[in-house]
């Protein structure tokens, strides 16, 4: 256990610093270039997402996996990675061009998109999963930081105004190679550069565990972001721009799910070994589900003030989306968490077949609703579709002993519930900070009174020596 603490507080750290910091620059940035041009910002970083689960998401989940069993083949498994990739960020970069092509929009737009794409060049040498399956996670914690800072100080610098977007951009890149290239140097210096031979057998094992989830993965993003391609194409850019901004404020609120399941990940795979896989998934989903449900109803109890703060009033027309978009927040945690269970058990192929589904409930609703509801429907159908793929999830999974494992919830949820109904009652009678204040301190004061959180846990965690 003392490895998860240690994990989850390192990743913790450096994911709330390197997040909150590129937060700050999202703002900036929304701010700065208005609805209109933050619309062709998050169109042009929304197409890159189609081929960054083919190319990155297989490699990263299947390498971090195998590299955490198998330590010392780490250089083996990334330089044959290296080689896939290089091979996969050719051909998807070349497809993105055609698409970009043949999209009616104008020459200076699609200029921004083909700047956007070289992402995929740079993501080809990302290898922080090394770090995370040796469980080095200081490494990742210190490039995500140089990562936040250099995206806020590049938009603080250089963006002035609404038509900005390809400045932007710029600064998008280069805050990723920042990030590679640290990360690349620390590999280097441990294990030494490489040559570049082909290890045919090694390359077509990687291949075959990373397919279903490099393809699940091109779901879940056509799945996650088809709302913003129709979006844009039925209602434009300011629409897309207001629908964009209160997408990343809700994905905030999924930063700590990352945090946990990266940090439980290696000890999830190393239980099914140890054969305590349920004993360590209800820890994981205990800690995971009280952090959500703590984000999630203080976020829409006060949503107004949220927006109002963080965007302006501009974008307080987003609240209803807003609202709507934390339903599928909470739906997200649970289809995360089921999937890293999944992962653990090397059961990669059951979640590309819920992907499939989540996939043509996507387009399907997107289709249907977009055209006459705008990004309300946009949102609606993001729900639904995290619904569709978590139950389904669970349903091709029925068969293992890990569903009943989500009774943990309850709690947390009644806890939450509870807390945001007395806060917002006592509002009243005061106003919105008394009532954020008794949220906060209710919540956690009915955590420890019912004991899902102890003293005993909040000592271990504080008194751990890195």
């Amino acid at each position: 256990m003392s490895k998860i603490v240690r994990n989850t507080i390192l990743l913790g750290v450096s994911e709330v610093l390197s997040k909150g910091i590129s937060a700050l620059a999202m703002i900036l940035l929304v701010r700065k270039l208005s609805p209109e041009g933050f619309g062709i910002y998050s169109l042009a970083i929304t197409l890159t997402y189609y081929f960054v689960g083919f190319l990155h998401s297989g490699f990263y989940t299947i390498g971090m996996r195998e590299v955490s069993k198998f330590p010392d083949y780490a250089p083996n498994y990334v330089k044959n990675i290296f080689i896939l990739k290089i091979i996969f960020g050719i051909v998807s970069y070349a497809l993105l061009s055609a698409i970009i092509f043949l999209l009616d929009k104008p020459s200076e737009v699609k200029s921004a998109y083909l700047l956007a794409g070289l992402f995929l060049f740079i993501l080809v040498f990302h290898i922080d999963w090394v770090f995370r399956g040796l469980e080095k996670m200081e490494f990742p914690a210190i490039g995500s930081i140089l990562q936040g800072i250099a995206l806020l100080v590049f938009i603080y610098l250089f963006v002035h105004s609404k038509n900005d977007y390809k400045i932007a951009i710029w600064g998008y890149l280069l805050s990723w190679l920042i990030l590679v290239t640290f990360l690349n140097v620390i590999f280097i210096k441990k294990y030494g550069i490489f040559k570049f031979d082909i290890d045919l057998k090694t390359l077509k094992e990687i291949l075959k565990l990373s397919l279903p989830i490099s393809v699940a993965s091109v779901l879940i993003v056509i799945y996650a972001n088809v709302n913003i391609m129709v979006l844009n194409i039925y209602k434009g850019d300011y629409e897309t721009g207001i629908y964009s901004a209160m997408i990343r404020l809700m994905n905030v609120l999924l930063l700590p799910n990352g945090i946990l399941q990266m940090a439980f990940f290696p000890e999830l795979s190393r239980s099914v070994l140890e054969g305590n896989f349920n004993a360590t998934q209800r820890k994981y989903l205990l800690v995971d589900f009280i952090v959500a449900f703590f984000l999630v109803f203080g976020v829409f109890g006060y949503s107004g003030k949220a927006i109002e703060l963080i965007f302006g009033p501009k974008y307080l027309v987003g609240e209803l989306v807003l609202r709507i978009s934390l339903v599928s927040c909470i739906l997200s945690y649970f289809s995360a968490s089921l999937t890293a269970a999944t992962y653990a058990l090397n059961r990669q192929s059951q979640f590309l077949k819920s992907s499939i589904v989540g996939s043509v409930v996507a387009i399907t609703l997107n289709l249907l609703l977009i055209p006459k509801y705008g990004s309300v429907g946009a949102v609606i159908s993001l729900v639904i579709t995290e619904a569709s793929v978590f139950l389904s999830l669970a349903y091709f999974n029925r068969k293992l002993n890990i569903i009943h494992t989500y009774t943990e919830v309850v709690k947390p949820f009644f806890v939450g519930i509870i807390s945001i109904l007395l806060a917002k009652a006592l509002e009243i009678y005061t106003n919105s900070i008394i009532g954020i204040l008794v949220y906060f301190m209710l919540f956690w004061a009915i955590a420890f009174l019912t004991k899902l959180i102890t003293i005993e846990q909040v000592k271990k965690i504080f008194s751990f020596r890195f």
